[in-house]
């Protein structure tokens, strides 16, 4: 729509970050809507991560490149008798090792949102990941029982087969990229592909527009469904999120 000129275009497309988003939503807004209601940065920040949940999940079933999503990160393991999952605590015969998240994985990717994991100085093994009933039956997994294998549970990664190995990187999509260590809003590239940062935005705009009453010919509503589907199916995914 004309009213809709989404200034991210104006940055220089390898540097994009949060805060440049952010701000440029901000700005876009700022004019048109109601002067009574404060757009937080905060709240802003967090309807970004939204959006993007929402612009992933419309690309796990297709061949899109998923490598301008995920984050690299190095974590020290701790090893383990006992495992606590869902609840449960599970003895073990042998110790485990495992790694604590900075935060939760994307959900709804199934396994790819984790693209890589093994250990420090050795990136071209990658471990393999399994089911927590293949990791329980150690000795009989589809890898056998003297290859590394790992599953994850919320923000714990489990370890077995790693031998005395205790640093590990992992390249994964996580749910709010400023988990991650070290992550600068306004100086951290921002993980999510060029190409779809216009969609981002125009998520934003739908889903929070009526909120803050912004005028409802000033909210763009034209997308490219061929890359992520259906735009309300997007919003609703969105919108359960947050309630």
């Amino acid at each position: 729509m004309k009213a809709f000129h989404p200034l991210f275009l104006k940055l220089n497309f390898m540097e994009y970050t949060l805060a440049a988003i952010r701000d440029g939503i901000i700005k876009q807004m700022k004019p048109e809507a109601n002067n009574d209601i404060d757009i937080s940065e905060e709240w802003l920040e967090d309807a970004i991560d939204m959006a993007r949940a929402s612009l992933v999940r419309k690309l796990v079933n297709g061949n899109d490149d998923f490598s301008g999503w995920y984050q690299t990160v190095m974590l020290e393991s701790e090893t383990k008798k006992s495992i606590l999952i869902d609840g449960y605590n599970y003895e073990l015969k042998s110790p485990v090792s495992v790694i604590s998240l900075p935060g939760e994985l994307m959900q709804g990717m199934k396994w790819k949102n984790v693209i890589h994991f093994g250990q420090v100085g050795f990136e071209q093994l990658n471990y393999n990941r399994v089911s927590m009933r293949e990791f329980q039956e150690h000795k009989y997994h589809r890898f056998g029982n003297n290859n590394p294998i790992y599953f994850v549970d919320g923000d714990k990664i489990y370890i077995r087969g790693n031998g005395l190995h205790r640093y590990f990187t992992v390249s994964a999509i996580f749910a709010k990229p400023t988990c991650v260590p070290d992550y600068s809003i306004d100086e951290s590239i921002y993980p999510l592909p060029v190409s779809l940062l216009l969609n981002l935005e125009i998520i934003v705009f739908q889903h929070l527009g009526p909120k803050v009453s912004l005028p409802i010919d000033k909210i763009p509503d034209g997308i490219d469904g061929t890359r992520i589907g259906s735009m309300n199916n997007a919003l609703r995914e969105s919108q359960r999120e947050e309630g």
